[in-house]
């Protein structure tokens, strides 16, 4: 029996350990697209003002970007430089390079320029990704002085194993050939114009390599990027939500990143306590489902924020500056939370009390005042 209790123990304290593991690589993982997010906006960016707001379709004039941006493009025989590469010990095919430099004269001096050197053999769907890649090493380079020229390593072909410069530089190419707004428009027009069901995948991204004329190898990755975007983009709208929800119930924008503490550890003990993510999200925010229309959109936004205070979680546990029973929370939101555990949880003022680390007599305090109006 003590054996079998001990093997209980563990499994318990491992799949503890498990949870805070999976929560901690969801909350790198949505850190890690908002670097999506910032290449894409940067490549919009630059479309906008090449464009200068007029609108633009796909697919993308990425040679006249490039002219805007002050480069030339250069087709030519890449024989002596294969050679160089080899002689350099790299084990794959060069297919562009870029050549920057900085003008020394006339109105423009100090601006960058340069030349994008490209293979004689690349298809034409290649060029215009090899292009936007070399853009992105220009729009993505250290903002230091760069003298009066600078050569770029050749950019490898499809398959090699690069450096981060590189899959930055394909990221850049990415929100550059196939910006959000317009994979979304396209997305939309493609289901809408569609009557079979399920839509076939690889019909789509056929038609999207097509519509954005980028290598079929590259339409794939782009679309998977997308899809970080739209996490990222989810994140800043959750955190929209949420700064709503508590200006709603009068707390101050000094008084948020506080509030948000308290909704991240109860959450966490919540669901350590085996409340699901939807239980959660009913207990703490849920509001009028039953026959609302908007009902699933109300679901996914408080998804949503219990996804981002999962981050914030993970956040105060790296400080390591939790439970502080000291801590002082804004008493609107105290009283909020308490009334809903104690409502729709069922918790008990010692439950409440574990679940926030609120201190116990401020706990009974408010139960007292809801007995109160309710013998009222």
């Amino acid at each position: 029996m003590a054996l079998n209790n001990n093997l209980s123990e563990l499994r318990q304290a491992a799949a503890a350990e498990l949870i805070v593991s999976s929560k901690k690589l969801h909350s790198d993982y949505r850190k890690y697209t908002e670097i999506v997010k910032d290449i894409y906006d940067w490549a919009k960016a630059i479309l906008d003002s090449v464009f200068s707001g007029q609108k633009y379709s796909l697919p993308i004039d990425v040679r006249t970007v490039a002219a805007q941006l002050g480069f030339t493009i250069s087709v030519e025989d890449f024989s002596e430089v294969e050679k160089q590469y080899f002689n350099d010990g790299h084990e794959s095919l060069p297919i562009a390079q870029l050549k920057m430099r900085q003008k020394l004269f006339g109105m423009d001096s100090d601006k960058i320029c340069g030349t994008i050197h490209l293979a004689n053999y690349l298809s034409e769907n290649s060029i215009r990704f090899s292009i936007a890649h070399e853009l992105g090493h220009f729009a993505l380079r250290e903002h230091n002085p760069i003298g009066s020229s600078l050569v770029l390593e050749a950019c490898p072909g499809l398959y090699p194993m690069v450096e981060s410069d590189e899959m930055l530089a394909d990221l850049f190419a990415y929100a550059l050939l196939l910006p959000y707004d317009l994979f979304e428009a396209e997305r939309k027009e493609y289901e809408n114009d569609r009557t079979h069901w399920p839509l076939d995948y690889t019909e789509w991204i056929e038609y999207i390599r097509d519509k954005a004329q980028m290598p079929e190898y590259y339409a794939v990755l782009a679309c998977q990027e997308i899809k970080k975007y739209n996490i990222s983009e989810r994140r800043i709208f959750a955190e929209q939500i949420l700064n709503e929800r508590l200006h709603s119930l009068g707390i101050s924008k000094e008084e948020q990143s506080v509030a948000r503490e308290l909704y991240a550890i109860t959450i966490n003990n919540l669901e350590s306590w085996g409340f699901s993510r939807e239980q959660v999200a009913d207990i703490l925010f849920g509001e009028n489902k039953g026959g609302n229309e908007d009902s699933k959109e109300y679901v996914k936004e408080n998804s949503a924020i219990i996804a981002i205070m999962h981050d914030l979680y993970m956040d105060i546990k790296s400080r390591k500056i939790f439970p502080d029973l000291k801590k002082e929370y804004p008493p609107e939101l105290t009283k909020h939370i308490i009334r809903r555990l104690n409502k729709l949880a069922d918790l008990s003022a010692n439950g409440i009390c574990e679940v926030t680390t609120l201190p116990l007599n401020n706990v009974k305090d408010v139960l007292a005042c809801i007995d109160d109006i309710n013998m009222q």
